[in-house]
């Protein structure tokens, strides 16, 4: 029998193991979001920057909580805590918290290439015409000349007028995005994003639900959310959450039951479709649901079966029409030629990135969900309603990742953003096997199931943070110097760039000239043609630009414009924009304008410019 002493040693030691846990933890958290604090007590400067530390801090409590309960009382007051969560109100505020980020810490700005080709687009949509005309690209007489004036996400038609742009990306975005636009003015295009980052996660759980475990879904849900994938993407104007979430909803209508579920499944296919077109096959993927179940169910599932492709189809249509006014084919795309994109060659390099990406941005742990989805066993999914389902995950999963390991390799793990569709699933195996390792009862494994599921997202969330998904809001300088170089460059004027060559035309209404498309002999000639026929000329260069135009025009005279002060000098946050002027050389004496901004609220979503225009000779074209 425990005496009155040794009563009070217990609850003294649960008590301050529950405050270490509670310290550690909350510490852990700040830092994972905040990424590290420093501050001075005294004359002592004390700094955090990594989480182990207070984790550490966390594990000794937790070991003082079970010394003082024992582990099998400890793993019963689990137990009860866990089932009297409700598990759709957690995945609601999961969603709800990466819609809140995705809205907050959103970049709100059509920058560089992606961001600026879907942001644009949709404005053509409203429009009501998706080609750019540029006449006057008639007269000019370098090589390559629609090629030089078309921006990043834009190519020359190649079957109308020259200088005719069209855009490079699908069209299930921007459509989106018009849309939103119409209902809500131009903050509302931002918001397409968010909305389904939350809805991926929403999906997630409700697939672990269709599986057979809500409490696998709702772990699932957990570390889709805290994925550094999910979180850098869910601030940027760009296709990647909302084509997974759009597959992961589609396959949660899949596995329903009802005519209405396998309609609603082939207009989400659809979309997800017209959003990223070369994911296509993952609706014949679909598809195989409906055959698999054939045998068995006979008409009702034929009946499915038919809503779903007829419900799919208007989506596909969609694509092979726009792809053949667009480039001339419905088997055509913005991207080039398949062959020069997609190789065999490429999968054992690309499997090796992706991998090793996968695990550094989301911990070993998440291999117990790969495994759980290509091996699927009875001990990870128990309750599946229908075991079929598992057969028909795996091929998804292998048909998404199969399509990026033949897509030519990058060397960013950034690009993990184009396997999210299979996040959902991958991530709900992770949680299978815990829910299998918590549901042996033995208090171990119960209390180290939940607590490597706990760790894993917080290990995913410090991820996020180190790679700087709380930080893209700073794409917002791309708006700020398209407005700066306003009262610099005259509007008929040419700014020769390359990563900017899409945001000075969108917020600055200045015609862009593309220098990485420029014939290397042409720099000279095609600034004094310009200037001949009064249009001025500019370089705008990213400090990492400057050596890559040096070394394109190297030989040229004008290059040694950027050994001058150059125009304006554009600095924010540690980012540097750099403008030359190239009609007049050398520079005559000006003073160097230098502009330091902290991103002032009108930037979040600035409307664009008037369309940019140039004049030869004084005449119009």
């Amino acid at each position: 029998m425990t005496g009155p002493r040794s009563r009070t040693g217990l609850r003294a030691a649960r008590a301050i193991g529950l405050a270490l846990i509670a310290l550690g933890l909350s510490w852990a958290l700040a830092l994972a979001v905040f990424g590290g604090f420093e501050f001075t007590v005294g004359v002592q400067t004390i700094t955090s920057n990594e989480p182990l530390r207070p984790l550490a801090i966390a594990a000794v409590g937790l070991a003082a909580v079970l010394w003082s309960y024992g582990f099998g009382r400890s793993a019963a007051r689990w137990e009860s805590l866990i089932e009297r969560v409700n598990e759709g109100v957690v995945a609601v505020l999961l969603a709800a918290a990466v819609f809140g980020i995705g809205v907050v810490y959103g970049s709100t700005t059509a920058a560089a290439a992606d961001s600026y080709g879907y942001v644009s687009q949709s404005d053509l949509w409203n429009a009501g015409d998706l080609r750019v005309e540029q006449p006057w690209v008639a007269d000019v007489p370098w090589p390559e000349a629609s090629w030089t004036f078309s921006p990043l996400g834009y190519r020359p038609t190649g079957h109308g007028p020259p200088g005719t742009l069209v855009p490079t990306y699908p069209p299930g975005l921007p459509l989106m995005m018009a849309a939103a636009r119409r209902l809500g003015g131009q903050e509302a295009i931002f918001w397409i994003v968010p909305l389904f980052a939350g809805a991926l996660v929403l999906a997630t759980y409700g697939l672990g639900c269709r599986l057979g475990s809500p409490l696998a879904g709702l772990a699932g849900a957990w570390l889709v959310a805290v994925s550094p994938a999910t979180l850098f993407m869910a601030v940027l104007p760009m296709t990647d959450v909302p084509v997974a979430a759009t597959w992961a909803m589609a396959f949660y209508f899949l596995l329903g039951s009802r005519l209405g579920h396998a309609s609603a499944a082939g207009a989400l296919a659809g979309l997800a479709i017209l959003i990223r077109p070369n994911l296509a096959p993952q609706a014949l993927v679909m598809g195989l649901w409906y055959l698999v179940r054939m045998p068995r169910d006979g008409s009702r599932v034929a009946r499915q079966g038919a809503a779903f492709a007829a419900c799919a189809l208007p989506g596909i249509a969609a694509v092979a029409v726009i792809n053949a006014r667009l480039y001339g084919s419905p088997f055509a795309s913005g991207y080039g030629a398949l062959d020069e994109l997609f190789s065999l060659s490429y999968i054992l390099t690309n499997l090796r990135l992706y991998s090793g990406w996968l695990v550094e941005r989301h911990s070993i742990v998440v291999l117990a969900g790969v495994v759980a989805v290509f091996v699927p066993l009875r001990r990870f999914w128990p309750a599946a309603p229908d075991r079929r389902a598992l057969p028909i995950v795996a091929v998804f999963v292998a048909a998404v990742w199969m399509s990026y390991l033949c897509y030519r390799p990058f060397e960013s793990w950034s690009y993990l953003r184009f396997l999210l569709p299979s996040w959902p699933f991958i991530m709900i195996g992770t949680g299978a096997v815990a829910v299998s390792a918590y549901r042996t009862r033995r208090p171990a494994f119960m209390l180290a199931s939940v607590g490597v599921v706990l760790a894993a997202g917080v290990f995913g969330l410090r991820q996020s943070v180190t790679e700087s998904a709380f930080e893209m809001w700073h794409e917002r300088r791309f708006a700020s110097v398209a407005r700066e170089i306003v009262d610099v460059v005259a509007p008929n004027s040419v700014v020769l760039t390359k990563v900017h060559s899409g945001s000075v035309r969108y917020y600055g209404g200045r015609m862009t000239m593309r220098y990485d498309y420029l014939d290397r002999e042409w720099l000279d000639r095609s600034i004094r043609w310009l200037a001949e026929r009064g249009v001025d000329a500019y370089a705008l260069l990213e400090p990492s630009e400057v050596g890559e135009f040096r070394n394109r025009f190297k030989g040229q005279a004008l290059v040694a414009a950027l050994d001058g002060a150059p125009r304006l000098r554009y600095r924010v946050d540690g980012a540097e924009v750099l403008l030359f002027r190239l009609s007049e050389f050398p520079e005559p004496t000006i003073e160097r304008r230098v502009v330091i901004e902290r991103f002032p609220p009108i930037l979040r979503s600035l409307p664009p410019a008037p369309s940019p225009g140039l004049v030869f000779f004084g005449r119009a074209r």
